[in-house]
């Protein structure tokens, strides 16, 4: 007889990975108050240690690169805190191209660890948003496309994206395929718009947001195509 294992309903990971995520990011905040305490009590003198402040928190230092890596890989496997803001800060303090390295790795390394934790601690497929949110992904016409829009675009949430990875049971070499194609339109727009934003390129800014428009319509009218490609296929089947 093969012993049963541990599943957790959706809700239960979903709050347990929230958790730790706020705890990472509040414990980060605090240290890094603590650490510079003495220079907080001197903000109220005057402008220029305000700006001194402000300047060693973006500047393009190492520990700032190592810190903003890891926050933006934790936010990236957290459900509900989306990790713009870090990936545009990426872009603002490290420039496009470093950025986008940065943000990419790190939306792998998040994405990859949920995957590992996922595999310990698998969702309940007795929970009904679990199935529901798969079946959706099940719409579309190719399974390992699914998983690469599915980084994309908000189709379900990526850590259910994850979970669909788990059961497929694909390679390394496929999810880090899938995974960076996936996650690498998203993480240059974020960059270039934190670079567009620091060196106040306002037409950059409005081609990202246009592409960006254009990608979500061209999806959801594949997505549309797919779907009723996936209907008349489940209808020959049953016939």
């Amino acid at each position: 007889m093969t012993k049963k294992r541990f599943q957790l309903p959706y809700k239960w990971i979903e709050r347990l990975l929230i958790i730790f995520g706020l705890l990472l990011v509040v414990s980060y905040a605090s240290i890094y108050l603590i650490h510079n305490w003495d220079k907080l009590l001197n903000l109220s003198e005057t402008s220029k240690s305000i700006t001194d402040f402000l300047q060693r928190f973006r500047s393009p230092t190492w520990t700032n690169f190592t810190i903003l890596t890891l926050l933006t890989a934790v936010t990236a496997a957290i459900p509900f805190m989306s990790n713009a803001a870090f990936a545009i800060f990426n872009g603002m303090t490290f420039g496009p191209f470093i950025g986008f390295a940065m943000t990419l790795t790190a939306n792998l390394l998040g994405n990859f660890g949920l995957i590992q934790i996922l595999k310990v601690l698998p969702l309940s497929r007795q929970d009904s948003k679990v199935n529901e949110h798969l079946k959706t992904l099940d719409k579309l016409p190719d399974p390992k496309l699914a998983i690469a829009l599915g980084y994309i675009f908000p189709i379900v949430p990526t850590i259910l994206v994850n979970y669909r990875i788990v059961e497929m049971k694909l390679s390394f070499r496929e999810r880090l395929l899938l995974a960076s194609v996936g996650l690498a339109p998203l993480s240059l727009l974020y960059t270039l718009g934190g670079t567009a934003i620091l060196r106040g390129n306002i037409k950059l800014l409005v081609a990202i947001i246009v592409i960006g428009g254009l990608a979500l319509i061209g999806f959801k009218i594949f997505q549309k195509k797919g779907h009723h490609k996936h209907e008349s296929h489940r209808h020959t089947k049953s016939h």
